[in-house]
C-alpha cells in the first residue's frame, strides 16, 4: 500500500475475474481498517471535465497525472488485450504501462473510471487513454463477489457501427450492422441473418455498440426479447430467446498460403481462392485505392460483395461484373485477418 504495508500469500485472495470488462475483485485479509476510495458516477461525467489518473507507470509508485475527459462511450477498439465489452471514458491524462487498474478520479476525489488501456504507436502515452466507467464496474463487482464470475445474456451475433458510406449503401440512417450470426445461437434460431441492421432491442432504440451490449447483458436469460432490424430496406421484428453467454469463444483459423486461382485488380484489390473455399483471400491492395481507403488489407477474406455471396474467384468475378458500374458504396462482408471475425466494409468506387 501507499504507506509501505504489504499483503501477500494467504492474505490476498482472488475472488473473481471478468475477462470481458478486464476487471477483477481481490479480497485482502487486513488486520486494520483500510482507507477506501469513494465511488462516483461516470454517467454524470461530462466531456471537458477535469480528471486525475493515479498509478504506477514504469514502476514509479503513486504517480499522479491530470487531464480532461476527451470523449465518452468509446467502443470497437482493436486492443491486443483487455476489455472486449467496451464503453470507455477517453482521457488525455497521461496513462502508461503500470497505470492499468488505477483509479480515474474527478475533482472531488471520487472514482469515475478504472484505467485500462491506451492508443499509441510507441507503447507510451500519446494523450489517448481509456478507462472502464465506474458505473459499468458497479454492475460487475456484485456478481464477482457473489459468484466469482459474471453471467450475461447472449444474443449470438457480432456487430459493428455503421459508417456514413455503409448507411448510404444500405439505405439506413442509424443502427448496428450484424457482421456474423453464431451458428445455433439465439439470433440464428430466431431467423436473424448477417447484414441485418439492428435498430431496436426490447423496444428501445439502439444507437451504439455499448447500448446493445449493455441491454443484452442484463436481459433475463431464457426470456424472449423483441429485436427490430432493417433487412434489405424493410423492417422486420424477431422474438429472440436470450441465452446465457458461453464461457469460451471459438478459436480463429489461420489462413494457409497456397497457389490458387487469382482475380485481376478491381477497386484496388487482388484476390485468390481461399484454401477452405469459403471466400477469396486478398493478396494485394493498391495504395490510395478504394479498397485501401476502406481499410481492407492483405490476408482479409471476402465472403460477400453487395448481395452476392462469394465462395471462390468465379463468384467474385460475377459480382464484379454486375457491380462494375456502381457509383454508390459497395458493401463487402470480410473476415478480418487481424481478429478472425467478420465485419462489413463499405468500398466507395472511384
Amino acid at each position: 500500500l501507499h504507506d509501505g504495508t504489504e499483503y501477500k500469500g494467504d492474505e490476498v485472495k482472488l475472488v473473481g475475474v471478468d475477462v470481458r470488462t478486464d476487471l477483477a475483485v481481490l479480497k485482502v485479509e487486513a488486520h486494520k481498517r483500510l482507507p477506501v476510495a469513494e465511488l462516483g458516477s461516470s454517467s454524470k461525467v461530462r466531456i471537458g471535465d477535469w480528471v486525475i489518473a493515479i498509478g504506477n507507470p514504469f514502476g514509479f509508485e503513486g504517480t499522479v497525472t491530470v487531464g480532461v475527459i476527451s470523449a465518452k462511450g468509446r467502443s470497437n477498439l482493436s486492443l491486443r488485450e483487455g476489455a472486449s465489452q467496451q464503453d470507455f471514458l477517453q482521457t488525455d491524462a497521461a496513462i502508461n504501462p503500470g497505470n492499468s487498474g488505477g483509479p480515474l478520479l474527478n475533482l472531488e476525489g471520487k472514482v469515475v473510471g478504472i484505467n485500462t488501456a491506451i492508443s499509441t504507436s510507441t507503447g507510451y502515452s500519446a494523450g489517448v487513454g481509456f478507462a472502464v466507467p465506474i458505473d459499468l464496474a458497479k454492475t460487475v463487482f456484485p456478481q464477482l463477489i457473489k459468484k466469482g464470475k459474471v453471467e450475461r445474456g447472449w444474443l449470438g451475433v457480432y456487430i459493428q457501427p455503421l459508417t456514413s458510406d455503409m448507411k448510404e449503401a444500405l439505405g439506413v440512417d442509424h443502427g448496428l450492422i450484424v457482421n456474423e450470426v453464431i451458428p445455433d445461437g439465439p439470433a440464428e434460431k430466431a431467423g436473424m441473418k448477417s447484414q441485418d441492421v439492428i435498430i431496436e432491442f426490447d423496444r428501445k432504440p439502439i444507437g451504439s455498440v455499448p447500448d446493445l451490449q449493455g441491454s443484452v447483458a442484463v436481459f433475463p436469460v431464457g426470456k424472449a426479447a423483441t429485436v427490430k432490424v432493417i433487412r434489405k430496406g424493410k423492417a422486420k421484428t424477431f422474438k429472440v430467446k436470450i441465452a446465457k453467454m458461453p464461457e469460451e469463444v471459438a478459436e480463429n483459423r489461420p489462413l494457409k498460403s497456397e497457389e490458387m486461382e487469382e482475380s485481376a485488380n478491381w477497386l484496388g484489390l487482388e484476390v485468390q481462392d481461399s484454401p477452405d473455399r469459403r471466400g477469396v483471400v486478398v493478396v494485394g491492395v493498391f495504395p490510395d485505392s478504394p479498397g485501401a481507403d476502406a481499410g481492407i488489407i492483405v490476408g482479409d477474406v471476402i465472403r460477400r460483395v453487395g448481395q452476392h455471396d462469394v465462395e471462390n474467384v468465379r463468384d467474385y468475378e460475377k459480382a464484379k461484373k454486375i457491380l462494375s458500374g456502381e457509383t454508390r458504396p459497395i458493401l463487402f462482408w470480410v473476415r478480418s485477418s487481424r481478429s478472425g471475425r467478420h465485419k462489413f466494409v463499405a468500398v466507395r468506387p472511384e
